[in-house]
């Protein structure tokens, strides 16, 4: 019970960029001394183990508690409850990365503060006719992604126009194909598009491509995370991720609450900088000499 547990669900690695928060948790509890030991969650007999190994237990608060002091969460949905149950047990256990509205102690960006700065870049740049594509808002952070776009585009009296706000059935580059190519080959596309995920981000391009757009000219892509779609020349404008120092702040609040004992479930907010690449650009028609302060919003922006 000295050691404290890292886990991850099955299929992390095959589906999400996990490991450099897992860096960060491992870095941080060495160097502070502490005994660890990284544990795939399976849900399946015979799942493959990816690192460390793979509980040999149904994860349950008793389970975890009999050979964990202490625990660190990688973020999914699949074991809320046994979160929860440990904070009602007043467990220390933190979540790093986490992206669903559970009341426990946890590290996270804030998809909300990200996509309203995405539109209000492109806003200053000119556009007016700016898209957003995610997932269903029901589905981890994409309600708050959408919401922070709804923001942007209030803040910039922007009308909502709800033809463009595409709902992706995944978060596959080919689901958002799928959903905006219409909307790009119609006579009233967008100049500009917020992307909750790159993967999405991704999908977008390769149908602007096919539909004979210039990216950063026709129309302007923001995407979000700068890991899921990686290319050997990144031109994608997009917020990245803070995946290491996700890890290390979780760390962090564990060792706060092995030292200090328990206390009330409190967030850490991670930021996530906006990288400025050849992606965006000035909205078709627009003159920026005739915009005065707007242009210089954008070049703050850009430069920061």
């Amino acid at each position: 019970k000295g050691v404290i547990g890292v886990l991850y669900p099955e299929g992390a690695f095959r589906l999400y960029d996990v490991a450099p928060t897992l860096l960060g948790v491992q870095q941080t509890l060495m160097r502070l001394g502490y005994a660890f030991e990284f544990a795939e969650v399976t849900w399946r007999e015979g799942a493959p183990m990816v690192l460390g190994r793979p509980t040999p237990w149904p994860l349950t608060a008793d389970n975890f508690l009999e050979h964990y002091g202490a625990g660190v969460f990688w973020e999914y949905a699949t074991y809320d409850e046994h979160i929860l149950e440990l904070e009602r047990r007043h467990a220390p256990v933190v979540v790093a990365n986490m992206q669903n509205d559970i009341p426990v102690t946890a590290t996270w960006v804030d998809h909300r503060k990200a996509s309203r700065s995405a539109v209000n870049f492109l806003a200053a740049m000119g556009h007016r006719r700016i898209a957003f594509v995610g997932r269903d808002p029901g589905q981890r952070f994409h309600g708050r992604a959408r919401q922070g776009y709804l923001d942007g585009l209030a803040e910039n009296g922007i009308a909502f126009d709800d033809r463009l706000a595409v709902v992706c059935d995944g978060t596959s580059p080919i689901s958002a194909y799928a959903a905006i190519k219409p909307l790009l080959l119609s006579d009233d596309r967008p100049t500009g598009v917020v992307a909750a995920r790159d993967l999405l981000a991704q999908g977008v391009c390769h149908a602007m491509q096919e539909a004979g757009l210039a990216l950063g000219r026709d129309v302007s892509v923001i995407g979000f995370d700068d890991a899921s779609w990686p290319v050997e020349q990144p031109f994608l404008t997009t917020f990245r991720m803070p995946s290491a120092e996700m890890g290390a702040g979780a760390a962090e609040m564990l060792v706060e609450r092995i030292v200090g004992g328990w206390r009330p479930p409190e967030r850490r907010e991670m930021e996530a900088p906006l990288v400025v690449r050849q992606s965006v650009g000035l909205a078709p028609g627009y003159d920026p000499s005739a915009a005065g302060p707007r242009r210089e919003v954008a070049l703050s922006v850009a430069r920061h």
